[in-house]
């Protein structure tokens, strides 16, 4: 019984060893770029920036879902990669990103912290049978957010 426990652990071993290797010699590792999600400035960008302008903060795009173009990033605040999908408007203006992420609080606390928020901004949440909220919506001087506390946020433009 040792014995096959110990020709297991080899095989085991052996394996993973080659699908290291063979991971790491197949194709180039492309460097992500690193840029700042947080509303104090993605709210500089949205409704402002062209998609060419935008492509050189966050580089060239990785592939198109369901209309929306998608990058690969290192989020400043996160300190991890994440892929954002984003939408132009028939101008070429950006008007919506979206992506995913285990922090929304500070993002939150973001949008709270914009000069004149009580003056300027304000905050829906809406809850569910359980009376927990499960999605906050802000909205600030045009730029607007819906954070779902599954893990989603999405900037837009706000009319």
């Amino acid at each position: 019984m040792r014995k096959i426990l110990v020709i297991f652990a080899a095989l085991l071993i052996y394996t993973t060893s080659q699908a290291q290797e063979t991971f790491v010699d197949e194709g180039e590792w492309i460097e992500n770029k690193n840029f700042n999600l947080l509303p104090k400035n993605m709210i500089n960008y949205l409704g402002k920036v062209n998609q060419e302008d935008f492509e050189q903060l966050v580089g060239e795009p990785v592939g198109d879902e369901d209309g929306f173009i998608v990058y690969e990033i290192d989020s400043e605040y996160e300190k991890v990669p994440i892929a954002i999908r984003c939408m132009y408007n028939s101008k070429g203006k950006l008007i919506h990103v979206r992506f995913p992420t285990p922090y929304h609080m500070g993002y939150e606390l973001g949008f709270i912290h914009f000069p004149e928020y009580k003056k300027w901004g304000s905050r829906k949440v809406y809850r569910n049978q359980f009376n927990k909220i499960y999605r906050a919506d802000y909205k600030y001087k045009g730029f607007g957010a819906q954070i779902f506390y599954s893990g989603i946020i999405i900037y837009h433009i706000v009319k």
